[in-house]
């Protein structure tokens, strides 16, 4: 069953310290069950799949494929060809141990679905430990370990994207360096799934 892709209104959710203005153009696809483990949700289990590490036995790396293919067909589905997209950068370094090309392994599947413009503007200073594990949600401090590359092509707009967001913080920082160096620029973001907390 296709999903259907939602615009995120922070003022409607309930339980959601979101980071979010009522202006924000974001959307998702799907709920991540907090602390539900792969096995609360279907959801749950592709996420935690997308976000496999490399440590983890080769042979369930069929499971990872199979969710960054999900993943890269359901944002087929949402963008128009032509969209600018980059990653909201991960938590880690592509010298860290722990890093994974997820994301580059999301828009190469995605280049074969659908004509994009695939951009990386932000960086991070250093590796840090992820929020889903503890790590800062404060915007001022994710803020200051970004680092600013910049477009490689004029765009008047781009769709940061996410695997899931909780309370926005990782996606406000991103746009404020965006809006400093580009300002006017369009900025969306896309998470495949928000947090959502069982009663």
């Amino acid at each position: 069953m296709p999903c259907q892709w939602k615009k995120l209104e922070p003022n409607t959710v309930q339980h959601w310290p979101t980071r979010l203005d009522p202006n924000d153009e974001c959307f998702y696809a799907r709920e991540f069950v907090s602390h539900g483990g792969y096995q609360a949700s279907d959801t749950n289990s592709l996420i935690d799949n997308f976000k496999m590490k490399p440590q983890v036995n080769k042979s369930r790396w069929y499971w990872r494929d199979l969710a960054v293919t999900r993943f890269a067909q359901e944002l087929a589905d949402l963008l128009e060809s032509g969209t600018c997209i980059a990653a909201i950068p991960s938590s880690k370094k592509p010298d860290h141990p722990e890093y994974t090309s997820r994301y580059e392994d999301l828009f190469t599947k995605l280049q074969k679905l659908k004509t994009v413009i695939v951009e990386t503007p932000i960086t991070i200073l250093e590796s840090k430990q992820s929020s889903r594990t503890g790590g800062n949600r404060d915007i001022d401090k994710i803020y200051k370990n970004l680092v600013w590359q910049g477009f490689k092509k004029t765009t008047d707009h781009v769709v940061l994207v996410d695997d899931v967001i909780t309370t926005g913080g990782h996606f406000k920082a991103c746009q404020r360096l965006i809006l400093e160096k580009c300002p006017g620029i369009r900025i969306i973001g896309v998470f495949w799934a928000k947090t959502i907390w069982p009663n």
